[in-house]
This record gives structure tokens, C-alpha cells and sequence, in this order.
């Protein structure tokens, strides 16, 4: 292991004097490594820093390879520099000689950058006017969908240096700054020395997040001469993790991803720093033991994303789960619609996460053709069914986000190849447990969570645990948010119907802002009627027009609502308003 001082002009402009440094080698962002997360108040923070105060920007860990040095520690400090020295370089348009000298920091004459990164390619090219250089990452080429975070960095950082001119300050300052170089070197027979360094530090200075500290066991414990097998595998897991972003949200976290999925596998008192009376959980395991906890870790996130993709597809029959589903494709088609409809709300919903265990690990489990042998459509529509009034009721406790409500029963149960009755009966306990304890919220006001709250309410029959429809509106919107009592218009007015139809004349609702959102003043009901005939009529002829438009077959919440606006001494003062006006 070498180490050196060195500057961050001799690091990009590769004049680094170490007789340990080979030019011939580049600087690489390997496929296996973290990809560029850094959001806006840590981009502005190494800037300012650089701007006002630090000379010393820490330390790098690099590991050298026959082609190149891989950089295993400061990759989210060393691509903020180079998008920094991007900035630069268009705020000196118009300065040829300037950009030429940041130029040979940035990328060389063919606009091969000066910090390669396997995970996004090429990311560097010119502007039109061939004045400027612009971050630009092929789609295709982005493995880790990093294209956003490269973007809104660089406007990031270009919106501070353009201010006043403080690109010319930060230029001086920030050839200045140096760090502290640690390289691997390649004859070292220490496989695990850049792993152990890496661990050190967060032991002595805690600035490792989680899923880094994991990652530094799962490759310390390593041979060597299975080190590449374990990046080929961290690559898949990397995948899996930025797939699941895609229905988690974008504040889902690595970390997050691989607790959960300890939590239910390894311990359910598992700490956050995984790392249970002081020591991490890996420390005592082999390689044998963490290629299982990976390749598992893997196939969860692999096998819940590519069932998300499928039941996007109107064509998918879940005909690689239950072996009977090719006799749903007639008459039954839209019961396999609504459990698709329901499904991918309960995967999409980002308010947590926790409610979502269950149906992830039911997922995982049935596509293993040692399940899909004895499944039937009937039994998955009906776990999945009681699974999703679960996964709603959940995300409306107080205690959503903590990880004692996990469930595991679920899990253990299919772990132990248990039969689809046993399944439906604790996804049945589930979503009992979860209507006994459900507190509804006074105010809500959101489409999503109204449109699953009635569809449990009106669609459910209890008897076959099946939906026989839903409100939910993936693609044609055939379902709308109704203000029933005060209209949502800014000016609150109504039409006031007099009861011979003759008059018809705008009331103002005032001071009515705080009761606007009350869940009583929301229905959801089929557009056409919104929009078409409901208009805004005050509440006694949207009760008529409601009626006469459902007839026998008003939907049960629009009927609880209606009856208890019926049952108020108020509503039976204004029908006598209306026949004397």
C-alpha cells in the first residue's frame, strides 16, 4: 500500500510526482462501485467548502489494475470536481487559452474523460457552438439511471460559480486543494487491504453509510481469486436496488433495501447498522454464507421488478404463477384486470414501505416452479386480494414506517413450502387485524388514496375475496374525484337550484377553506357524471342527480355518505330553503 499528497490540478492534469503514479493509467469508476448520488445540499456543500474554506478534501482509495486505477473511496467527491472543472470551463467561453488549460483536466482530444465511469460511458461532449462541453449520458449506457443526478450537479454547481463571478475565485482555489492518495498497489498479495482500509475508517470516523460498510464485509471476506465473481454478483444486486427505485421513489436508499430484506431474513431485531451488540452480522460469516445472503438478495429484487413489468402488459395472464390462468382469458378477463390494477398500486404506493413485505416475498416465492406446479388463479386472487386491503390499511398508521409492524409470517411460511390454504388463511388474518385497528383520516383529499379506500369499501365481496371492479384509472380515465358539498373552485360558488327549477342563481361559500378537504366532502364517481351532469349544483340536487343516475346501485360509500348527510337536522332546514326560494 503507497500513500502521497497530492494535489487536484496533478490528479486531472496526470502530473502526479509520486514514482509510485504510472500516467499510463487512468482513473476508472468501476461497474461494481456506487453510482453518483450526491444530491444538492452535498454538491453545494464541497463547493462552498472549496470557495470559502478547505484546502484538504480527504482521502481517495484507489485499487491498480493492469489498465488503470480503480477508485474504490471518493468517487462521489472526484465526479463533483470534474463536473466542477466543467463548469469552469464553459463560464471561460470566449477565453480560448483558459479552456484549454481545463480542457486537459476534463478529457483528452478525443473526449475520453479523465475519470472513465463503467456505469454511464462516455458522459462528456461538445455543445453546438463547439465553445462549451456539456454533460451528455446515452440512455442506454446508463446502467444505474444516474443521467438526473450528473445533470441537476452541474446546474447545481455552475448556478454558484456564474454568481458574480465566482468561477474565477474557485478556479484558483480549487487547483489548490489537495487530498490524501492510498493505492492498492497490483503486486500486493493483501486482497482484502483496500476492504479493510475502507472499514477502518468508518470505524474510527462513522462517515460510511450502511450499505458502503456492507459492501466492504461482503468483499473482505472474499478470496481473491473469487473477487470477480462477487463484483459480477454486486453488479446484478445494484441493478436489482436502482430497478426498485422505480416504484419506491427516489428517496429509497440502498441502505433501505438491503435491511428490509435482512429483516426478514437474517433477524427481525436486526439494527439499522446491521450491526447486532456492536458487531456486524458478516463479520463471523464465510464465503459460502454470503454468495447465499447475495444471490437471494438478488433474486427478491430481480423477480419482484420483473413481475411489476408484467402486469403493466394488458396481455399478461400471471400465466408463469397459476397453472390454470389460460381459463380467465374470456369471461373472467376483468378479474384478472383488477387484481392487476391492485397490485400495481400496492407496489407503486411510496408513503411506505413496510405494508409491501408480504406480497414482495409472495412474489419471490411463486415464481419457483416449486410453486407455480400447485397454484391456482382463485387462491392468488385471493391472497393478493386480502394482501392489498392489508398494504392500504397499513399505510394509514401512525406506526407505518416502524419495523416492529413488519409482518414475517408470510415469509416463513412459504420458506417452509407451505400449501396455498395455509397462505390465504394468514393473508385473511392480515387484513382482518389491519380493519380492526384502521383509523380513518377527518381530511383527505387525494385521488389515490380515496379511489383505494372506496374501491375496498364497494368492490370487495367478502364471501369469494375477490374485487369485482376498482377505481383505480391506469391509462383511460373512467373515474373522478367529486367535491360533493363545497366545490373546489377557489371561489366556492355554487348553483342553488329552488325547488321548482325556476331559479337558479351562484351562492359564495366563505370561510370555508378548513372543512374543503373533510374525507365526507369527497365521492368518486364515473367522469361523465362529474362532468356532464353533476356540475356544481349544491348538495340537495347532487343527492337527486347521484340517485337517479346509480338507481338500485348506488356504491356504498356514496351511499353512507348520502345517508348521513340526510340524517343531519341541517340538510332538511335547507330543503325547506329551497321550496320557499
Amino acid at each position: 500500500m503507497q500513500a502521497f499528497i497530492t494535489s487536484v490540478e496533478d490528479i486531472f492534469s496526470n502530473k502526479i510526482s509520486d514514482s509510485t503514479w504510472k500516467e499510463n493509467k487512468k482513473l476508472k469508476i468501476p461497474l461494481y462501485q456506487r453510482e453518483y448520488e450526491w444530491d444538492t445540499s452535498s454538491v453545494e456543500n464541497l463547493v462552498l467548502d472549496i470557495l470559502n474554506r478547505d484546502k484538504f478534501l480527504g482521502m481517495i482509495i484507489l485499487d491498480e489494475k493492469e489498465d488503470c486505477y480503480e477508485i474504490s473511496d471518493g468517487q462521489q467527491r472526484l465526479t463533483t470536481i470534474i463536473l466542477s472543472l466543467l463548469s469552469l470551463y464553459n463560464n471561460y467561453k470566449g477565453s480560448p487559452m483558459e479552456q484549454s488549460v481545463l480542457k486537459r483536466c476534463i478529457c483528452d482530444e478525443n473526449l475520453h474523460e479523465r475519470i472513465s465511469n463503467e456505469s454511464i460511458g462516455n458522459y462528456i461532449s461538445k455543445d453546438k457552438d463547439n465553445e462549451c462541453l456539456k454533460v451528455a449520458i446515452d440512455k442506454e449506457q446508463d446502467v444505474y439511471n444516474q443521467k438526473e443526478a450528473f445533470e441537476n450537479a452541474y446546474d447545481t454547481i455552475n448556478g454558484i460559480l456564474s454568481k458574480n463571478d465566482s468561477y474565477k475565485e474557485f478556479k484558483g482555489k480549487l487547483k489548490k486543494c489537495t487530498f490524501l492518495v492510498l493505492i492498492k498497489n497490483i503486486e500486493s498479495s493483501n486482497s482484502d487491504a483496500v476492504e479493510q482500509i475502507f472499514l477502518d475508517i468508518n470505524e474510527k470516523s462513522k462517515r460510511l453509510d450502511n450499505a458502503s460498510i456492507f459492501k466492504g464485509y461482503c468483499f473482505k471476506i472474499y478470496e481473491g481469486s473469487f473477487q470477480d465473481d462477487l463484483k459480477g454478483l454486486w453488479i446484478r444486486l445494484k441493478k436489482a436496488y436502482i430497478a426498485f427505485k422505480e416504484f419506491s421513489g427516489e428517496n429509497y436508499k440502498f441502505d433501505e433495501y438491503i435491511y428490509t430484506y435482512l429483516l426478514v431474513t437474517e433477524a427481525e431485531d436486526m439494527p439499522e447498522n446491521l450491526s447486532p451488540e456492536g458487531r456486524h452480522f458478516l463479520e463471523y460469516k464465510d464465503m459460502d454464507d454470503v454468495n447465499r445472503i447475495l444471490t437471494q438478495m438478488v433474486e427478491y429484487g430481480e423477480r419482484v421488478y420483473s413481475f411489476y413489468a408484467k402486469i403493466q402488459n394488458d396481455t399478461y395472464m400471471f400465466e408463469d404463477i397459476c397453472v390454470d390462468s389460460n381459463s380467465y382469458k374470456t369471461a373472467s378477463k376483468h378479474l384478472i384486470t383488477n387484481v392487476k390494477d391492485y397490485m400495481l398500486y400496492s407496489i407503486k404506493i411510496k408513503s411506505a414501505q413496510y405494508q409491501k413485505v408480504p406480497l414482495y416475498w409472495l412474489i419471490y416465492f411463486l415464481k419457483d416452479k416449486l410453486y407455480t406446479e400447485k397454484w391456482k388463479m382463485k387462491d392468488f386472487m385471493t391472497i393478493t386480494a386480502n394482501l392489498y386491503i392489508y398494504a392500504f390499511l397499513f399505510t394509514l398508521s401512525s406506526s407505518k414506517k416502524s419495523k416492529k409492524n413488519i409482518d414475517h409470517s408470510l415469509y416463513n411460511a412459504m420458506k417452509e413450502n407451505a400449501e396455498p390454504r395455509q397462505i390465504i388463511d394468514l393473508a385473511k388474518d392480515l387484513r382482518k387485524i389491519q380493519v380492526e385497528n384502521v383509523q380513518l383520516p377527518e381530511s383527505c383529499s387525494s385521488f389515490d388514496s380515496l379511489s383505494n379506500l372506496y374501491t375496498i369499501m364497494d368492490c370487495f365481496i367478502v364471501k369469494e375475496n375477490i374485487f369485482k371492479s376498482t377505481y383505480h384509472n391506469h391509462g383511460e380515465q373512467k373515474y373522478t374525484l367529486e367535491h360533493f358539498i363545497i366545490p373546489d373552485k377557489r371561489n366556492c360558488k355554487i348553483k342553488w337550484i329552488s325547488s321548482d327549477e325556476e331559479k337558479n342563481r351562484e351562492l359564495v361559500f366563505t370561510g370555508q377553506s378548513g372543512r374543503k378537504n373533510r374525507l365526507i366532502n369527497f365521492l368518486i364517481v364515473e367522469k361523465d357524471l362529474n362532468n356532464k351532469i353533476l356540475s356544481d349544483y349544491d348538495v340537495i340536487k347532487k343527492i337527486e342527480l347521484i340517485s337517479k343516475y346509480y338507481k338500485e346501485n348506488l356504491p356504498k360509500h356514496v351511499s353512507i355518505i348520502i345517508s348521513h348527510i340526510k340524517s343531519m337536522s341541517k340538510y332538511e332546514e335547507l330543503k325547506k330553503l329551497k321550496q320557499k326560494n
